[in-house]
């Protein structure tokens, strides 16, 4: 408790281990719960007090809490040590694109149903009807992203976007 760092070497070896962490609780003088989490782990070294008022008078409870706390500290420094930063300018993620589309169904309720299920699709907006018949219809929107992942959120609402040389046709999935 005192942070000494020969005490935490002689618990690193007997257990034969490179990370330790010790955790240890303790009531204070004006009632409330000390915790300390002292030792190393994958990221380094760390050493971390926290005070928490006693809930209700519920030890265990207060405890527990801590003990999450802690957990949450531990994992947060994982994450950060390991995450990988994320490019946020690219292209792809900002400049939304017009695509023009060429859209299959069998009669007007399948059109409408195409429609809407367009309209609830997210990332996509802008949509215009350049063109519509009895069968088809060509239309153009507005979609920030690359083709596969547009695929993907088109595939949850239910449609389907095939590529060809000539372009991109829609489709209810059946």
């Amino acid at each position: 408790m005192a942070g000494q760092v020969e005490a935490l070497n002689i618990i690193s070896e007997e257990y034969d281990k490179k990370y330790i962490l010790v955790a240890l609780a303790r009531h204070t003088e004006d009632g409330k719960i000390a915790v300390k989490f002292i030792g190393a782990d994958s990221v380094g070294r760390i050493n971390l007090s926290r005070t928490y008022r006693i809930y209700e008078g519920d030890f265990p409870y207060t405890v527990e809490l801590a003990a999450i706390v802690g957990l949450g500290v531990l994992e947060g420094r994982w994450k950060a040590l390991k995450a990988q930063p994320v490019a946020l300018s690219s292209p792809s993620w900002n400049a939304k694109k017009e695509m023009r589309v060429e859209v299959e169904f069998s009669g007007l309720g399948a059109w409408q149903e195409i429609r809407r299920k367009l309209a609830d699709t997210s990332g996509l907006d802008g949509l215009k009807i350049n063109r519509l018949s009895a069968r088809g219809a060509d239309i153009s929107f507005n979609y920030a992203g690359d083709i596969a992942a547009l695929k993907s959120v088109l595939a949850r609402q239910g449609l389907r976007l095939d590529e060809s040389a000539g372009g991109f046709t829609l489709s209810n999935q059946y």
